[in-house]
């Protein structure tokens, strides 16, 4: 890891844009403002910044070796990129109109996209792109008719779907809340837990079989309002149906939002019930379930993705003044960044896909 850190101090992003192949990228990174993006990647030698273009609002994901942006907001669409060449993708695949994609994975053979303003995910032939079925998830719909598909994990021939059921007519208000099993094969629901509001699905390696969900809306104390925390930070194990209670955001003392697990050791990441998009960080060994207090970020971390034994953050400014933008690294084992790994790109980092 010192190594590693070492060739990224040495390499940080310079004036002149480098070329556009990164075989060896291990964490894919969409930069944006919201009016333009890039990619970069990290390599062992460092950060590579500007690489192409992409969308304002995408995500990356690997699947396998070949790399996926989703768009979304300004294009219902993914790009391909192979080889880890990301001059200009090998093939653009058009969504249907307003697909807002959040997630994508393989299993059985077809690509599983969420779809967060239609009534399921959609199924694609990973060859052609071409949509070949739907799964239905209009039984998890609040009364806005959505199901708010969001975040997805694979587990063999099972995806895992995080179904937010936000009412979008009353506020955005959670109406439910569920994790569903898929048949990745007969492509429709299996199962699903109920679980709390606003849930987001994780692998947890920790525990075979079992997932990580994070649930809960987000609270900001406003003019001296106090708030009503809903969340949960909750262990699910599909097998038997069991749901347990790690720790809640009335207990931690702020509002879950992100989550990633390295060498039995997981990451939680949160936003500051009083300043809004103020970030705070803490770890669970789990081995203990041990709640390790880590550090309070004035940015707003808004992705956190395995790299090399520890996790990047990507930083966004946030709402608080003078607050780092950046991508930085943080070590599980004693839940603290390393403040010399520090990386500024070109437009603030937006969202990161670890290759696996």
């Amino acid at each position: 890891m010192v190594a590693l850190i070492a060739g990224l101090l040495a390499c940080a992003p310079t004036g002149a844009p480098p070329a556009a192949c990164a075989p060896a990228a291990g964490v894919l990174c969409v930069t944006s403002d919201l009016e333009v993006g890039a990619l970069a990647v990290a390599e062992e030698t460092g950060w590579r910044d500007r690489l192409s273009s992409a969308w304002p609002d995408a995500i990356p994901r690997w699947v396998g070796d070949e790399a996926v942006v989703i768009g979304r907001g300004q294009a219902d669409a993914l790009r391909r990129y192979t080889d880890g060449c990301f001059a200009a993708p090998v093939a653009e695949i058009p969504l249907p109109a307003g697909t807002n994609g959040h997630d994508l994975v393989a299993a059985a053979g077809r690509w599983f996209v969420s779809a967060y303003e239609l009534d399921g995910l959609l199924v694609l032939d990973p060859t052609s792109g071409r949509e070949v079925g739907r799964v239905d998830l209009t039984d998890w719909a609040d009364a806005d008719g959505r199901p708010e598909a969001d975040q997805l994990v694979v587990d063999g021939d099972w995806v895992y779907v995080g179904v937010q059921a936000l009412n979008r007519d009353d506020g955005w208000r959670a109406a439910g809340g569920a994790v569903v099993a898929v048949d990745a094969h007969a492509a429709a629901p299996i199962d699903a837990w109920s679980i709390g509001p606003n849930p987001k699905v994780f692998d947890h390696p920790w525990e075979t079989g079992a997932l990580v969900v994070l649930t809960g809306t987000y609270e900001l104390v406003r003019d001296g309002e106090g708030v009503d925390p809903d969340g949960a930070l909750v262990v699910l194990q599909p097998e038997t149906g069991v749901l347990r209670t790690a720790f809640t955001e009335a207990a931690l003392g702020f509002d879950l939002s992100d989550y990633a697990e390295v060498d039995g050791v997981g990451v939680v990441v949160g936003v500051d019930f009083a300043l809004g998009s103020a970030s705070r960080i803490g770890c669970i060994d789990w081995a203990t379930e041990t709640w390790v207090e880590g550090p309070a970020i004035a940015s707003w971390v808004s992705d956190v993705v395995p790299a090399e034994g520890g996790v990047w953050l990507a930083a966004r400014s946030g709402l608080v003044p003078d607050a780092p933008r950046g991508l930085v690294w943080l070590d599980p084992s004693t839940c603290a960044v390393d403040e010399d790994t520090w990386t500024d790109l070109a437009l603030e980092p937006y969202a990161l896909a670890a290759r696996p």
